[in-house]
């Protein structure tokens, strides 16, 4: 009988699917604040700021930034051990 299964790696630990899916999840709300952030601050160039838009801007580009760190630290995470594997 083989010992293969979908949900195991070569060390015998149960696969990332969570981890993938939180990952994705981070990415796509990066990319969603990252073109909102663009989006405002192309408004601001064309009709000029207020305090309302100015944060906005500030609360989308907090949000960007955080996504961001999050998922670079979920991505190393997930692929601590790819480095030594294929070596």
């Amino acid at each position: 009988m083989s010992n293969f299964s979908p949900n195991y790696n070569g060390n015998q630990k149960p696969g990332n699917n969570l981890g993938q899916f939180i990952l994705m999840a981070f990415i796509t709300l990066n990319g969603i604040s990252t073109g909102n952030v663009i989006r405002t601050g192309r408004d601001i160039a064309t009709n000029g700021a207020d305090s309302n838009t100015i944060i906005a801007l500030m609360l989308y580009l907090g949000c960007t930034i955080y996504t961001a760190q999050r998922a670079i630290e979920i991505y190393k995470k997930i692929h601590k051990n790819d480095n030594d594997k294929s070596r």
